[in-house]
């Protein structure tokens, strides 16, 4: 074998050597959400190695020694960390060192961090609006990392729509421009980041626009009252019949009046012609006269 063939195999030989000290931790991210669980693996490429887990303190992380961490040794190339009811005191660098056969030792680190999940409350059960006012809705979000923030009503996506729907810059407070009776339905504000996700839900009724109408009142001259749209157009409607009606019975009331005044000089002129002939009957027969 050539000198240049010979430096070609060492190389690789030391590639091939470095190749089995790879350590890596699964997931990278430390990121655990409040009183969860959460699992961890540390495992060694295209290697065996003694593998240990280590307190952000240095101390050795024992089996069984905290009920709420637990280490198990899967094979020779992988042990697992898991952290049971995780609390905001278990934060910290948490270490996993593998020893290979060579003596040779590599180490890799995870930051823990534990969170809250996030969280969304709308303080209304319910929200009143009237048709072609302006309504909004505000959504209280809570989170570490900050959550993101979108809306549904009756399960469909809210996008923004000039001059019917609106957000604030982060979308915490959603406003409903000239609304109508099709906006009605159960909205829900939903909060997530990288740890979890909240949501909350309101309902939307709408009532028609109210206007004022005057309607007649048998009991005085003038009435108020507040009526709908729908009910002021019956309400002209039934004004108008009852005009209508007015006028006839003025007309019938008038023809009644004059056929009453015609029976009457009726019965005055049957009464004189009757006179009349009772006065004939009583009166003498002419004599004849030579």
């Amino acid at each position: 074998m050539t000198s240049v063939s010979m430096f070609i195999w060492a190389m690789w030989l030391v590639a091939a050597a470095d190749a089995k000290k790879e350590v890596e931790i699964i997931p990278a991210s430390g990121d655990t959400q409040l009183h969860s669980s959460k699992l961890f693996l540390c495992k060694v490429k295209g290697g065996e190695a003694e593998m240990k887990w280590f307190y952000p303190n240095g101390m050795e992380i024992e089996d069984g020694e905290d009920q709420r961490f637990t280490v198990e040794k899967i094979d020779e190339t992988t042990t697992t960390l898991q952290i049971n009811t995780a609390e905001k005191n278990d934060n910290g660098i948490y270490t996993c060192v593998s020893t290979f056969e060579d003596g040779t030792a590599e180490r890799v680190t995870v930051n823990i961090n534990v969170v809250p999940p996030p969280t969304a409350r709308i303080s209304e059960e319910s929200v009143n609006a009237t048709a072609g006012s302006t309504s909004s809705i505000t959504c209280v979000v809570e989170g570490d990392p900050q959550p993101h923030i979108n809306w549904t009503r009756n399960g469909r996506p809210i996008k923004a729509k000039p001059g019917r729907f609106g957000f604030n810059s982060d979308q915490s407070v959603l406003t409903i421009y000239a609304v109508e009776k099709t906006d009605e339905g159960q909205y829900t504000c939903i909060a997530t980041n990288k740890i979890n996700s909240s949501s909350d839900n309101v309902t939307l009724h709408v009532s028609a626009n109210q206007t004022e109408e005057e309607v007649p009142s048998p009991h005085s001259t003038r009435h108020t009252v507040q009526a709908t749209d729908g009910q002021a157009a019956v309400v002209s409607i039934l004004d108008s019949m009852k005009d209508q009606q007015a006028a006839q019975l003025a007309v019938l009331q008038r023809l009644a009046a004059q056929q009453e005044i015609l029976a009457r000089r009726v019965a005055e002129i049957g009464a004189g012609i009757s006179q009349l002939t009772v006065l004939q009957s009583l009166s003498p027969p002419e004599k004849d006269h030579d």
